[in-house]
């Protein structure tokens, strides 16, 4: 398996952004020219990483992955899926299909209503058992765009990448983008308040930053509360080394809408 990596930048805080516009006119590109051959034969793995911020692993991952037919009259079998390597990384993904990767075109906004998730397939496609099957977005070598978002400084950053796959040929990741540096333009709904907390991922403990003040509880991957307290306005510790490295939920009681995903390492 062979992995190539790019870089970028990054934060968390879970706010909507809007005007955001896949490749706009103009927008400035990054090639990528990453191609994963044919299958020649025999089966094999390629991958290729984008590191969106900055820290010398990948963020964001493509996988094209041939299964060669296991005898005769056994299909053969290609899959090239897209997804995310790390916590605070969101894909588009279909809003219908739910394992399928949402392909954008250039010019299209970037709506409230596009889900987001952390994996999808960009083509699936099985040849032979008694025809050709697959599914996906990109088959047949039209190419679109993969959109993904990580929070930078408070506000949602989107890289736009280019991607194609031609049926039973070689898969393509041509270039990316990234939105404007300058701070994107947010909605605040009436009744959220400001929440945010860094660092994070964190290792020994979370400063968290807020308008709120009053009770909040922090819970686990499975929905178990592991601490209940109290948050005042400002800035406030909140320790984290005693608890398992993972995903936690931060919950303020008495806002509207007031969460936010914390990561724990190691």
């Amino acid at each position: 398996m062979r992995c190539h990596y790019f870089a970028s930048a990054w934060l968390l805080l879970p706010t909507l952004a809007v005007g955001q516009t896949v490749q706009p006119t103009g927008a400035p590109t990054t090639p990528v020219n990453w191609q994963s051959p044919a299958s020649g034969g025999a089966s094999f793995s390629d991958a290729y990483g984008l590191d969106l911020n900055g820290d010398g692993t990948a963020d964001l991952g493509f996988t094209n992955v041939y299964t060669a037919p296991a005898g005769p009259g056994s299909p053969t079998m290609r899959t090239f899926v897209v997804g995310a390597r790390h916590a605070a990384v969101e894909l588009a993904t279909d809003s219908v299909e739910f394992d399928s990767a949402k392909r954008l075109q250039a010019g299209q906004l970037i709506r409230h209503g596009i889900r987001w998730g952390n994996t999808g397939y960009i083509d699936y496609e099985l040849v032979g058992n008694g025809g050709v099957g697959g599914r996906g977005f990109f088959r047949d070598g039209a190419p679109g765009f993969v959109v993904a978002r990580m929070a930078v400084a408070g506000r949602w950053q989107y890289w736009w990448i280019q991607v194609e796959s031609r049926s039973g040929g070689n898969r393509r990741v041509n270039y990316y983008g990234v939105s404007p540096e300058r701070p994107l333009r947010v909605a605040s709904p009436v009744g959220r308040v400001a929440l945010q907390a860094y660092p994070n991922p964190a290792t020994t403990a979370w400063q968290v930053q807020t308008s709120y003040q009053g009770p909040y509880r922090l819970l686990d991957q499975v929905g178990r509360v592991v601490r209940r307290g109290q948050l005042g306005p400002g800035e406030a510790q909140l320790p984290a080394a005693e608890l398992p490295a993972g995903l936690y939920r931060l919950e303020l009681s008495n806002a509207l809408n007031a969460r936010l995903t914390l990561v724990k390492q190691q």
